[in-house]
């Protein structure tokens, strides 16, 4: 029982997630956590003694503990008066902040009995990202803990719900359309371009079929050698079905995604087979390939789609990419240590960006650069430390792989992890649970077992902390989305300025006080919301219907002068808008 029970958490854990959102919910994701750590802990198994002088190198778990100290640094709350330890510029948005919230008292509007600040800009954002990084390593513990055996079946599990998610995903965007659902069942705000299957993005969507497309090639060319020749068909039909679905979905980046993990699994094949195996596999691709692509461009939505990606360089998506990349070095300049915090991109990001689009940018849209723009030189430090780690993991693997089952899943697991780093290029791929979670079981199917001669040994202690971080998220209850629009639309007061104080950036948690502030009678609660639209408006310089309403809001307060230059800046922003100019006394 213990031997198969990795692989029944594992599966139970991502099929959860499949059905239910791809762990968009933080709940959905610390039960999975919790799934993980239990049986962690039941499979646990005593490292053996020793040498006493054992040659010292660096090890996952070890980076994964010196991850979690640096996330319970940024996490700190500290009194105001301390704060300054983490940077003249939070002290000083600190203090904005605690000023606001004395006049806000005094006004009668209900605080934080306790009000302490972190070095992370949003300590929502950071605490979901713990969460996640805590499920990672319970996900990458469990997959290293299965045997060969064990490693195939998971592999093949795979196929077959990559398969599944393909197909009904072409089915809900294509057939039967699904609406504002995941799985024409689970309603979900309105978003365009609109969910894909489970998935609430159609990149998403692309990015998990684009990650397992990989593991059904190598699945089918490992079958074919062996001779197995009706798995093979079923692997190849999994792969073909992964193929046409991706091009259907319209997801240019998983498209890249695509064609990293396919390029490197093909160039290791090439690189480890004769000439009538290489000749086989660029015959089966190109076919598949081509008539996935002759399929698809029927459509007039997706062959114009494909033919952008002729000059991706002039892409309007890749220049607004490019554009928030070079905004991001921005933030990394400002906060060049530790920078904003795990998962703060989303409330510091406008403070920094050029554009003045309306559309909200809650992540980079690149991995490495949101990475290195919320976790400073630390993180950046750790985050090359991890890649150097996987890659010679990956090197290891392949060299050790010397029995049949070995020859086939390494290659699958690194044609799998490829896929993931080259659509981290271009997307946010590993914020979502699903997809990170997967990529974690297919990243430690590359680790050998514990107990094996080149495996660094096992430990309790991160399951242990990792099933108390499930329950202080879930103890959190609605605060863990803090920094989310649909949690602070409807916020009470007392709701708006907590949210202050676990985001001192966030523009909208200023905008909401100023809402609430605005709705009183008296003359001083309506002039400290005009100062908190100000401060919203110094986080979002460049969004023009704030400062439009931060106009409006000065001339009703009788400000004309302020007025003015909050509509100058509205003109500057959008020259086609014309707005009166107010007589000034001078």
């Amino acid at each position: 029982m213990l031997r198969i029970l990795p692989l029944m958490a594992l599966g139970i854990s991502v099929l959860f997630l499949t059905a239910y959102g791809a762990g968009i919910y933080p709940w959905t994701v610390c039960a999975v956590l919790f799934a993980l750590s239990v049986a962690n802990l039941a499979v646990y198994a005593k490292p053996r003694s020793t040498a006493l002088f054992q040659k010292r190198r660096l090890t996952l778990p070890a980076l994964y503990a010196a991850l979690l100290i640096f996330i319970a640094i940024v996490l700190m709350p500290l009194p105001l008066s301390l704060s300054r330890l983490t940077g003249s510029l939070r002290f000083e948005q600190n203090t904005c902040v605690a000023e606001t919230l004395e006049e806000a008292k005094a006004l009668g509007i209900e605080t934080p009995p306790l009000v302490t600040f972190s070095t992370s800009r949003s300590r929502a954002g950071t605490l979901r990202a713990l969460l996640l990084l805590a499920t990672l390593f319970g996900a990458w513990k469990l997959a290293q803990q299965l045997d060969p055996a064990l490693r195939q079946l998971w592999l093949r599990g795979l196929i077959g719900l990559g398969s599944v998610v393909a197909v009904l995903g072409h089915l809900g965007k294509w057939v039967i359309p699904q609406g504002n659902t995941l799985w024409w069942a689970i309603p979900v705000p309105p978003v365009l371009p609109g969910p894909v299957g489970g998935f609430i993005n159609p990149n998403h969507f692309a990015g998990f079929v684009a990650l397992l497309a990989p593991v059904a090639l190598a699945m089918g060319i490992a079958d074919a050698r062996q001779r197995r020749w009706g798995c093979m068909l079923t692997d190849i039909a999994g792969f073909t079905l992964m193929t046409v679905a991706l091009l259907f979905s319209m997801s240019r980046g998983g498209v890249v995604a695509y064609v990293g993990g396919i390029g490197v699994l093909m160039l290791l094949v090439f690189l480890r087979s004769s000439k009538r195996v290489k000749a086989a596999l660029v015959a089966t691709v190109a076919a598949i390939l081509c008539g996935a692509t002759l399929l698809a461009i029927q459509q007039e939505q997706v062959r114009e789609r494909l033919l952008s990606l002729r000059s991706p360089t002039t892409a309007a998506s890749l220049q607004e990419r490019i554009g928030a990349w070079k905004d991001a070095a921005g933030m990394l300049q400002c906060y060049p240590l530790l920078g904003v915090g795990p998962n703060a991109f989303y409330v510091t990001y406008p403070q920094h960006r050029t554009s003045s689009s309306r559309a909200a940018r809650d992540f980079a849209e690149n991995e490495y650069v949101q990475i290195m723009s919320e976790t400073g030189v630390v993180g950046s430090t750790l985050l090359a430390l991890f890649l150097f780690l996987l890659w010679q993991q990956s090197r290891r693997a392949l060299s050790e792989a010397h029995d049949a089952n070995g020859l086939h899943f390494a290659p699958a697991c690194i044609g799998a992890v490829a896929a993931a780093t080259t659509h981290a290029l271009v997307d946010f791929p590993l914020h979502l649970p699903l997809y990170a979670i997967t990529a974690a079981t297919l990243a430690g199917c590359l680790w050998p077992q514990p107990g094996d001669p080149a495996s660094t040994g096992t430990t309790r202690w991160p399951h242990g902390v990792a099933i108390l971080i499930a329950a202080l998220v879930l103890s959190l209850g609605e605060a863990i989305r803090l920094d989310s629009p649909s949690v602070l639309g409807g916020a009470a007061a007392p709701q708006i300025t907590r949210a202050m104080v676990w985001a001192p950036t966030s523009a909208l948690a200023w905008r909401r006080l100023c809402a609430k502030l605005s709705m009183g009678s008296s003359k001083a609660e309506q002039q400290l919301g005009e100062r908190c639209l100000t401060q919203a408006a110094v986080y979002d310089p460049n969004n023009y219907p704030l400062w439009r309403r931060l106009g409006a809001v000065r001339e009703a307060l009788g400000d004309n002068r302020g007025a003015n230059a909050a509509y100058r800046r509205v003109e500057a922003l959008r020259d086609w808008i014309k707005l009166p100019v107010l007589p000034e006394e001078d």
